[in-house]
């Protein structure tokens, strides 16, 4: 969140080479488990095979054959599906906020278009700051209330 450039803080460890090349190393190695997961449960909307099973054994259910279980291909268009549609949903908000004139007409009172515009109408921002329950967003609500409003506004305004 912008709030004041000295605010920002960026580990040092992020600068270390070394680091950087191990945090790469630690993705490229366990990418494809976590990709086929993603898929497999369709981003977290379902369960993967793997849990599925052990489901089964834990309720000493049938096991069903691979044949009936759901293909990859399918539950990636899911997911890709479910995405846009859930873009899509939003979509206008973000374009009615962020027109051009309509940011330009905000440039008369920035405390309205922070406390309303962005707080209120604005889908991501309005859901990041009433999310009570997920405390690693506690920073980022911190900075937004203390953020200054004419700076929230040029920054979205910058072309």
């Amino acid at each position: 969140m912008y709030a004041h450039q000295d605010e920002w803080h960026v580990e040092e460890v992020c600068y270390d080479d070394a680091h950087v090349k191990k945090v790469i190393n630690e993705i490229r190695k366990n990418f494809d488990g976590y990709f086929e997961q993603f898929i497999q449960t369709e981003a977290g909307a379902g369960v993967s095979d793997r849990a599925f099973k052990d489901l089964q054994k834990a309720f000493g259910t049938k096991a069903i054959t691979k044949s009936s279980m759901k293909n990859g291909s399918k539950a990636f268009k899911n997911i890709i599906a479910e995405a846009y549609k859930e873009f899509e949903k939003d979509r206008q908000k973000y374009l009615d906020i962020f027109d051009v004139d309509t940011l330009e007409e905000y440039q008369d009172d920035p405390a309205y278009f922070k406390s309303q515009v962005l707080k209120i109408e604005c889908p991501i921002i309005h859901a990041t700051l009433f999310n009570r329950y997920a405390k690693e967003l506690d920073k980022y609500r911190g900075q937004f209330s203390i953020a200054v409003p004419q700076e929230l506004l040029s920054v979205v305004t910058v072309l």
